[in-house]
């Protein structure tokens, strides 16, 4: 049986779109936290900025991942799909939400201690390597 024939696996769709989720909540619970804070530093403020960015951005990106690859498109669909050209926009929504929710992320951790951030950051390019690795594999 040719992939072209099967249909994507709908948990890897609904995986996609609990990740853009969970980043939009994460984003949201951090915001709502640092906002309970009398006294922000510029670090702080920085992650604030960087989440108002992530918390759309994640919202579109639930948005197109269901428009992208609708559940039960077929994996022919699919890459009939991919050749068509998607708006410049939807390369860099989720490149926007990615980015910035690192940088949040790394903000804040930033704050309560600068070697914090460097382990969040080595060990997220760590786990980033490991999937690639492994998706070789696959």
């Amino acid at each position: 049986m040719s992939l072209s024939n099967q249909t994507p696996p709908k948990e890897l769709i609904r995986l996609g779109i609990l990740v853009h989720t969970a980043i939009a909540g994460a984003s949201f619970a951090a915001v709502i936290q640092l906002a309970s804070r009398e006294n922000l530093n510029q670090v702080l403020i920085l992650s604030i900025f960087c989440f108002a960015v992530a918390i759309p951005a994640s919202v579109a990106m639930v948005f197109i991942s269901q428009l992208v690859i609708p559940e039960g498109m077929t994996f022919r669909e699919a890459s009939q799909m991919e050749k068509k050209r998607l708006p410049l926009l939807s390369y860099l929504i989720p490149l926007a939400e990615q980015l910035s929710f690192i940088a949040g992320v790394l903000a804040l951790f930033w704050s309560f201690h600068p070697i914090a951030s460097i382990l969040f950051l080595v060990v997220s390019i760590l786990a980033l390597l490991a999937v690639k690795q492994l998706e070789k594999m696959l």
